[in-house]
């Protein structure tokens, strides 16, 4: 059984927020993975402009920095691809199961933040005038960015593999959307 919080891509939580910290970044793991998903959702070229928000300028750490850029880039690659397949691979770069509730509840939090703030950045606008669906979705991500975890039970593992599943579905949602949207809102006017 695969774990319900681990993505299919090469690169896992825990290799990343350990390279993020070497580079001194000031997000995790699945903050940046969220910032990247939020930019992606947005159909636009293959800027890389989202580097500069996760990854530091002002570090000594030239090495841990490319190699961090490098890393990122990958899981921006896979990540773009596995939200743009029929498949349903995509998954939020979450820590395992193995990790306490609180941690994978605080990881699924910095998530949302992270997808939210790409959403944004990417120039999806005014985040109310999405189209409905999306907006929905963006909404209760924004609730979800104040979840915190509780006691460990199973009633609460339940909870948070179903917010996992709602923000996995959601964001190939969005993906689908904001393809059509932005197209859309981008088209010139045509007179007849």
């Amino acid at each position: 059984m695969q774990d319900s919080s681990a993505p299919p891509e090469s690169l896992d939580y825990a290799t990343l927020d350990t390279e993020l910290r070497r580079a001194k970044a000031s997000v995790g793991a699945s903050e940046a993975h969220g910032i990247i998903c939020g930019v992606l959702c947005v159909a636009r070229s293959d800027e890389t402009d989202w580097l500069a928000e996760i990854v530091p300028t002002d570090t000594e750490e030239v090495d841990c920095v490319d190699d961090l850029k490098r890393l990122l880039l990958e899981l921006a690659r896979d990540s773009r691809r596995l939200l743009e397949t029929d498949g349903f691979d995509f998954y939020p770069l979450l820590p395992a199961d193995e990790y306490p509730l609180r941690s994978r509840s605080e990881a699924l939090s910095q998530w949302c933040s992270g997808f939210l703030f790409g959403l944004t950045l990417a120039g999806a606008g005014d985040l109310e005038r999405l189209p409905v669906e999306s907006r929905e979705i963006v909404t209760d991500l924004a609730n979800f960015t104040t979840i915190r975890g509780g006691a460990v039970d199973e009633e609460e593992e339940q909870a948070y593999a179903e917010l996992v599943e709602y923000i996995r579905v959601g964001a190939m949602l969005i993906k689908q959307e904001l393809n059509g949207w932005s197209s859309r809102a981008q088209a010139p006017h045509q007179l007849h």
